[in-house]
């Protein structure tokens, strides 16, 4: 699932292992991209990625200057690890909402939706806050900055939030015909967290001193003496 990004971003931190920093950054484009290319800018509970043409997150949509970018990293530049090896409070940047996101390309034939569900999923959310805070690249904030333009838009009920039954319809009878009567409680614990920690300074719930549990709920962690636990 979506989770994974920011599961191979904190390990390629902690081991330096800058290729699986490489990998998260391309299944999140993904991940994003499935927001991105719907009708409502939701993404959907599932996808699919036929083999009969190729299709690769890592080039798709990118411009020949990303392109360099990318092929410079593979091939001998030594500045590459720097990132991974950088405390996070030196990484992330102010946001600025003047930033741009490159226009979106059409989904290719070969990706195509399968459960068309939004079921307000935390998941891509957090992979943004973690590829976020351990790259400072303001294109994490503006993804996003877009997902929760469309919760707002297209879930929002009087009394909460609901989920959606097709991402990529757009009734014009209205959105309430679209609109699943369900709210998950993980829309509060950790879709809104994620999303207010992607806007936040990187001193308030630092991924140096806190870890999240499945719900998101922060852990401090501690330095454990193992030799006085082992005389107790």
């Amino acid at each position: 699932t979506c989770f994974v990004p920011g599961m191979l971003a904190m390990g390629a931190k902690t081991f330096n292992e800058p290729e699986d920093l490489m990998i998260a950054k391309g299944l999140l484009e993904t991940c994003v991209f499935m927001y991105r290319t719907s009708t409502t800018g939701l993404g959907p509970e599932t996808w699919s990625i036929d083999k009969t043409q190729k299709y690769n997150p890592l080039t798709f949509n990118k411009t020949k200057k990303e392109l360099r970018k990318s092929r410079d990293w593979w091939y001998g530049n030594d500045e590459r690890q720097v990132r991974v090896q950088k405390p996070n409070e030196e990484e992330v940047t102010q946001y600025k909402a003047k930033y741009k996101l490159p226009e979106v390309k059409p989904r290719p034939q070969s990706l195509y939706f399968g459960n068309e569900n939004y079921l307000l999923r935390p998941e891509t959310l957090e992979s943004l806050f973690i590829l976020y805070r351990v790259t400072g690249d303001q294109k994490y904030q503006e993804y996003g900055w877009e997902i929760f333009q469309a919760i707002e838009k297209w879930c929002k009920t009087k009394s909460g939030f609901a989920a959606v039954q097709n991402v990529d319809r757009e009734d014009i009878r209205g959105k309430e015909d679209n609109q699943i009567d369900s709210m998950e409680s993980f829309l509060f614990a950790e879709t809104f967290k994620y999303l207010y920690l992607l806007f936040s300074p990187s001193d308030i719930l630092s991924l140096d001193k806190f870890v999240f549990s499945t719900e998101a709920h922060p852990f401090q962690r501690r330095h454990w003496n193992w030799e006085k636990i082992k005389t107790e």
